[in-house]
Parts: structure tokens; C-alpha cells; sequence
């Protein structure tokens, strides 16, 4: 029950970086942005010494979380979050930001990464490609993109050949599309990006193939309640 509480509550405050960033943008309203930079420089504290755990057999561990996936899902909002306040920041407190929280995630991330073709791996490549993106950090980006089992090796390997996720359901094809889009919105323009690629229109374009006639999705395989709506 702690975990669960903990994995809950960690979820909403990265969440919380990224969301009250873009609302700080939208109205200029300070207490927001003092919030992200609170939640930042928190994390940032406490985030190294997190003891690793969980070890869920091919999702790999977390520190924050009990797995590698709601980890990445965790650092793609701290690290959107923080490219977005970042100027508002002293140096030394994008240093200590950057180096004890975004870094040392991305390194976490990279060595619990599966070899498997995977939406998990999918939003852990994403998310250190972002962190890649934002910090300008080569070493990030190749592992995220180029590596084996990297985003375009994902893409290459991954979808069946009407462009519909292989493993068979819209929630999960949904859910690796935004791990790329999330990718892309930082990458976009760079030597990283995948946009040029035939395979994100093809993924694009697959569910309206699909649409039945009231207007709703399919519930195919492993797919939750609600993914059956158009909302994407």
C-alpha cells in the first residue's frame, strides 16, 4: 500500500512540473511557476538516494517507482517541465537539476532498458531522448534513437504492416505513439528526429481504418475502457 501511495503521488507531482509549466506560460501567473521550481529542485534533493526496487521481470526496476516505465513517465514531465522554466532558473540551480535529477535518471533509464520490442521501451527510449533534447546531450540521444531496440529500431520492427502496433491493441498503439510524439516535440528539426520516416503516418492514419460504425474503436486484446472512444 505505501508503494502504490508513493508511485501515485510521485506520478502527480511529475505530472504537476510539466502541467503548471505550460500554465505559467499561458498566464504569466508566478505561483505556478515557483511550484515547478519547488518540485524541481525537491526531487533534485532527494532523487539519488531513492533506493532502487521492484524488479518486475522485463519492465526492469525503479527508484521512484516500482518499475522502469513509470519512471520514463515520470522524467519525460520533470524534463519537459524544466526546459520550460529553465530560464528562470540560476545556473546553479539548472545544474543541480540537470546533474541529480534529469541525468541521473536518463542513466538509470539506460541501464534497466529492456532489449525487447515493447511499448514500454518505447516511453523509456522517449524519455531519454527528451532528456537527451533538452540538456543537448549526444550521448542520450544516440542511446535513445540509434541504439538496438532505440526508438527507430521500435518503428522499423514493431508495427505490422498496415502500420497497427504489433502487440495487437489500440491501447497500447496509442500509448507508444505518444511516447514518440513526446520524443518528437523536442527532437523536431534535429538530426534525431524521426518524422521523416513513413512509419508515424501509417500509425496515425491506422485507427481511423478501423473505425466501426457508431464511431468507436475496436477493443482488441489488452485494451482498458475508454480507449474505445476517438480521443486521441
Amino acid at each position: 500500500y505505501d508503494g502504490a501511495w508513493w508511485r501515485w503521488l510521485n506520478g502527480l507531482n511529475a505530472k504537476a512540473c510539466y502541467e503548471l509549466a505550460v500554465l505559467w506560460l499561458l498566464t504569466d501567473d508566478r505561483r505556478y511557476l515557483n511550484k515547478v521550481v519547488d518540485i524541481l529542485l525537491q526531487y533534485a534533493r532527494y532523487y539519488p538516494d531513492y533506493q532502487e526496487h521492484g524488479g518486475i521481470p522485463y519492465n526492469g526496476p525503479g527508484k521512484a517507482n516500482a518499475q522502469a516505465l513509470c519512471e520514463a513517465n515520470c522524467h519525460a514531465d520533470f524534463a519537459r517541465g524544466f526546459d520550460i522554466v529553465r530560464a528562470q532558473l540560476t545556473l546553479a540551480q539548472q545544474d543541480y537539476i540537470a546533474e541529480r535529477l534529469l541525468c541521473c535518471g536518463a542513466d538509470f533509464l539506460m541501464a534497466h532498458r529492456c532489449n525487447q520490442i515493447h511499448n514500454h521501451e518505447v516511453k523509456i527510449g522517449a524519455t531519454i531522448g527528451i532528456i537527451g533534447a533538452v540538456l543537448e546531450n549526444e550521448t542520450y540521444l544516440e542511446f535513445a534513437v540509434n541504439s538496438p531496440y532505440g526508438l527507430r529500431y521500435q518503428l522499423e520492427h514493431a508495427l505490422l504492416p498496415d502500420g497497427l502496433w504489433f502487440e495487437g491493441s489500440l491501447h497500447y498503439h496509442f500509448y507508444a505513439l505518444q511516447g514518440f510524439l513526446a520524443f518528437e516535440s523536442v527532437a523536431i528539426g534535429s538530426a534525431y528526429s524521426l518524422l521523416d520516416t513513413p512509419y508515424y503516418p501509417k500509425m496515425l492514419a491506422l485507427p481511423l481504418q478501423l473505425l466501426m460504425p457508431d464511431m468507436t474503436l475496436p477493443k482488441t486484446n489488452d485494451c482498458v475502457n475508454g480507449q474505445e472512444a476517438l480521443t486521441q
